[in-house]
């Protein structure tokens, strides 16, 4: 009840991908309403023009909420099935009437948080424009490419916030270093296990720098994994290290062996913590 991970979590209409009584959306009608004629739209690339026709082909009038989703086809982490981005209750549709619904959708509505970069991003990709009844009540559907940016790779000659992980395992988060936010060590009997991918670095550094704090005794492990062609994955430790009680967060320096890491090879980070480590940020030199 206390993990609030959806995606995780495979949790809301947005990731949950089995059969559900009533679905995100769901509605009833004493009537038939068809949708037509589905058109999309770019707008100076600032706006994603919708339009569709319902048609009312029972004998009563009726209202019908006209529901827009969007699914992001490609990109460098999960995104949702599908999420909700407009909608529109069409009120008094008589028997036989035909009406044309318009939505606009802002493309900055279509963006997300990118762990990578550290800001907003919209993505180059297709996105698949679904319009409906519900989220499971698909009437029509279509594509458009949007040109948006590709996501780059992580430089961690620069600070990385401990908490931009891409996948965690036994941790939560935590007020970390001058404002910062720390990963903790959840179950102190387990390892706590965070991954950052798409790393490459452009030369050998020297050592990792890694802003930590532990309450009692606790270690941290620093390892690169890497996909062979053959789609094995082959783990590389980099570097270990230990601390006892250490109340306040202090920087800690890291010998390496960065030889083991190929420059200009995209690999995962993978940390490790242990004990009553906490986490806060990172880099290289």
């Amino acid at each position: 009840m206390e993990d609030y991970d959806i995606i995780r979590g495979n949790r809301t209409y947005q990731y949950f991908n089995k059969e559900v009584l009533y679905p995100f959306g769901h509605g009833l009608t004493y009537t038939v309403i068809e949708y037509q004629n589905l058109t999309l739209q770019l707008v100076d690339f600032t706006n994603l023009l919708i339009r569709v026709t319902i048609a009312n082909v029972g004998d009563r009038i009726s209202d019908e909420v006209v529901q827009v989703y969007v699914r992001q086809e490609t990109s460098r982490t999960l995104r949702p099935r599908l999420q909700l981005k407009s909608f529109e209750r069409v009120k008094n549709i008589l028997p036989g009437e035909k009406r044309e619904i318009e939505f606009t959708i802002p493309t900055s509505d279509l963006t997300y948080y990118d762990v990578v970069s550290g800001g907003m991003i919209l993505e180059e990709s297709d996105y698949t424009i679904l319009v409906g009844a519900s989220s499971e009540d698909i009437k029509l559907q279509d594509t458009i490419f949007l040109n948006g940016v590709k996501a780059g790779y992580r430089n961690l000659a620069k600070k990385t916030l401990a908490d931009h992980y891409d996948d965690c395992k036994n941790s939560y988060l935590h007020l970390g270093s001058l404002g910062d936010t720390a990963v903790v060590v959840l179950n102190k009997n387990e390892e706590t296990i965070l991954y950052y991918r798409d790393v490459m670095i452009e030369e050998t550094p020297t050592n990792f720098h890694a802003t930590l704090q532990c309450k009692g005794k606790g270690s941290m492990i620093v390892s690169s994994l890497y996909q062979s062609a053959e789609k094995e994955s082959m783990e590389l430790k980099l570097g270990e290290i230990t601390l006892s009680k250490q109340d306040l967060f202090n920087e800690v320096i890291l010998p390496m062996d960065w030889d083991r890491v190929t420059c200009k090879e995209a690999f995962t980070l993978k940390i490790v913590l242990l004990g009553e480590m906490r986490l806060s940020s990172f880099y290289t030199e």
